[in-house]
């Protein structure tokens, strides 16, 4: 991952707690600062309120990071290694946040348990997972503290997005001591009108291809595809990651995103988004890396 530091994005709710733990545990692991970072969003009730004083104000701005500062230590017990407050959109804030701090992940909190407060609560992390500028890891509300010998997942498609996502779960699991799964799942959808088109044999040859596949994967990625373990398991993508996750007690699931640029894309379903809400453990949704020569 590119960079060195670690964003806990926070609103001081207690939801938000679980995913600064989890920044923090991860950091100390890493050895990588974490900084504390809070939205000012603006709107009606943000101007009711006043909040935007804190741009011109110093004594203001001042006394937001003392508040961001002490819900960080007295969510996670130790202090952040910065802190971060920007007042803008919450995606845009983000994004510029990454871009100061020189940040390789961003940490958010899952939305709420109830499908209404997925709706309410959760609008803000779909929107950057639909396009995300770094690594973002949406943390579950249960999730261990990360430690050395963790168990990390990532999702593979065989799609260049992927391998990016592969390389990030890699780079990881080796940095943490920990072992490396790679799944791949294979989507046979149902055709009622054609019941016999696939048949129990046929579906084990395209599990044993993908299989080969993913040998091949890593052994192009890891040099070995002993180095990991490989599983195919056959089912729709989101129910058989999540039923994965589960079985294999991971801790970090890693899924690739290519994101979407349209302002349909932040509404549109994807693997990606359906994880965070559903998926056992944390799921880090990493972006498509840009080519080489880009700007």
């Amino acid at each position: 991952m590119k960079g060195t530091t670690i964003l806990a994005a926070t609103d001081l709710s207690d939801a938000s707690g679980a995913a600064a733990r989890w920044a923090q545990a991860l950091g100390a692991a890493l050895g990588r600062p974490v900084v504390a970072a809070h939205v000012v969003e603006v709107g009606l009730r943000s101007w009711m309120t006043s909040a935007y004083a804190v741009l011109d104000d110093p004594d203001k701005m001042e006394a937001a990071r003392r508040t961001v500062d002490t819900w960080f230590r007295e969510q996670t017990g130790a202090g952040p290694d910065d802190v971060a407050i920007k007042v803008d959109d919450c995606y845009t804030a983000i994004r510029d946040m990454v871009a100061d701090h020189g940040a390789s992940l961003v940490t958010l909190a899952r939305s709420g348990k109830g499908a209404v407060l997925r709706t309410l609560l959760g609008s803000r992390v779909q929107q950057l997972v639909s396009r995300p500028v770094c690594p973002i890891a949406v943390v579950h509300p249960d999730a261990r503290p990360v430690t050395k010998g963790a168990r990390v997942g990532v999702a593979v498609d065989f799609s260049p997005t992927s391998e990016a996502a592969l390389r990030v779960a890699s780079a990881l699991a080796s940095a943490l001591e920990g072992s490396l799964h790679l799944v791949h799942v294979l989507y046979i959808p149902e055709l009622p009108a054609l019941p016999d088109l696939v048949v129990p044999a046929s579906t084990q040859s395209m599990v044993d291809e993908c299989m080969e596949s993913l040998k091949q994967l890593a052994r192009v990625h890891l040099g070995s595809p002993q180095r990991a373990s490989l599983e195919v398991v056959v089912g729709s993508p989101v129910g058989a990651l999540e039923g994965y996750a589960e079985a294999n007690d991971l801790d970090l699931l890693v899924v690739g995103h290519k994101g979407d640029r349209s302002a349909l894309g932040d509404f549109l379903g994807s693997v990606a988004r359906g994880l965070i809400t559903g998926a056992p453990c944390t799921v880090l949704v990493t972006p498509e890396e840009p080519p080489a020569d880009a700007d």
